[in-house]
C-alpha cells in the first residue's frame, strides 16, 4: 500500500475515529500505547495548529484534536507528563483558543 495524504474528510473520520476508540473509559492501556507508541501527539499539534481557513473542516478536526487530548490525559500520570511537559505546545493552543473568538462561532 502506498504512502497518500488523506483529503481533509477522510482526515476529519480518522480523527473521529481515534476520538471514538480513546473516550471508552476502560482502555487506559490505549492511552499509553497510544501516546508512547505512535505519534499521535505530534499529528495532534499539527492539526491544533493549522490555519482556521485552511478548509471547511479545520474547526471540526481542532475540535476532535481538543477532545482527543482531553480524553487522553484522563489516563495515568505518565500519559500527562508526556503530553504536558514533552516538546509538544498543546498550552498555547487552549490558551489561544480560548481568548479567540472561535468557541462563540
Amino acid at each position: 500500500m502506498q504512502n497518500q495524504e488523506l483529503d481533509p474528510e477522510q482526515q476529519l473520520a480518522l480523527l473521529t475515529e481515534i476520538r471514538m476508540i480513546v473516550s471508552i473509559k476502560d482502555e487506559e492501556v490505549t492511552f499509553n500505547d497510544l501516546v508512547i507508541n505512535t505519534n499521535i501527539l505530534f499529528i495532534l499539534v499539527t492539526v491544533l495548529n493549522m490555519e482556521d481557513n485552511r478548509h471547511e473542516y479545520t474547526r471540526f478536526m481542532k475540535l476532535e484534536g481538543t477532545w482527543i487530548i482531553s480524553n487522553i490525559v484522563f489516563g495515568n500520570q505518565d500519559v500527562i507528563e508526556i503530553v504536558f511537559k514533552g516538546d509538544f505546545d498543546f498550552f498555547t493552543f487552549f490558551n489561544t483558543t480560548l481568548m479567540g473568538n472561535d468557541l462563540q462561532q
